[in-house]
């Protein structure tokens, strides 16, 4: 057997989860498989590979929450909510650089949709971003190369604030204090002004938007794309 299966007997799955691991496994005629997270460098991935639902979770991620946000991943796949694929390099667009960008985006969005979802399962998504300091959320900022005409948005650094922390998933107001929030932005102008000003962008299309059809969520992915800054013919969607 192979050892990085993890035995669905020893995860925490309640029998709300249960009844969506079936429903998934009855859309894709095949069983969930969980995993271990070799990388372990974030709680939970998913996908459906070859046909089979899967599901990687680190240590950190075998909990009911992450499980249950990594399942509802996956249903959207089901319903055909496209992820981007990275067809080739441009100049200093890496294939890294276009395919980090585009799947963050991605999942930002497919958030929209899943987080209040979550909700009606009993688990608060916003709780892990309560009491978050500047240090947390931001780590690891870069100074802007001169070098390099482009500020890509390509990272968490800015996206996991603007897009998680205040601007989608709650208003400043109810998460953070403006003391925080000015510091952010402070240190985010002095670094990275324009991929701050792409994030605020991105982030203002997609707060305008409360319904998340398949029609909407590809439209408004390829316009956050676009606004990040990727070329044209560098990624399909």
């Amino acid at each position: 057997m192979d050892k990085n299966i993890i035995i669905r007997s020893l995860l925490p799955i309640n029998s709300d989860l249960q009844k969506l691991i079936s429903q998934i496994e009855s859309d894709c005629g095949e069983e969930v498989v969980f995993r271990r997270d070799i990388a372990e460098n974030h709680e939970g991935a998913s996908d459906i590979i070859n046909g089979i639902p899967t599901v990687f979770l680190s240590p950190a991620g075998m909990c009911p929450i992450t499980i249950c946000h990594e399942l509802l991943h996956i249903k959207c796949k089901i319903q055909n909510f496209p992820r981007p694929k990275t067809i080739h390099a441009s100049g200093e667009f890496t294939k890294s650089i276009i395919k980090n960008t585009t799947l963050e985006i991605a999942a930002m969005i497919e958030h929209k949709k899943i987080y209040p979802e979550m909700l009606a399962f009993g688990f608060d998504p916003y709780k892990e971003l309560e009491n978050k300091t500047w240090q947390d959320l931001i780590p690891n900022i870069k100074v802007h190369n001169p070098k390099n005409p482009h500020e890509i948005v390509n990272e968490r650094i800015i996206g996991h604030h603007l897009l998680y922390f205040r601007n989608i998933m709650r208003p400043l107001s109810e998460l953070d204090s403006p003391e925080l929030h000015k510091e952010i932005k402070k240190n985010a102008k002095i670094k990275c002004p324009l991929a701050l000003a792409k994030a605020e962008k991105i982030a203002s299309l997609i707060k305008s938007h409360k319904k998340w059809d398949q029609k909407t969520y590809t439209k408004v992915l390829a316009e956050s794309i676009n606004i990040a800054g990727i070329p044209k013919g560098t990624y399909s969607i």
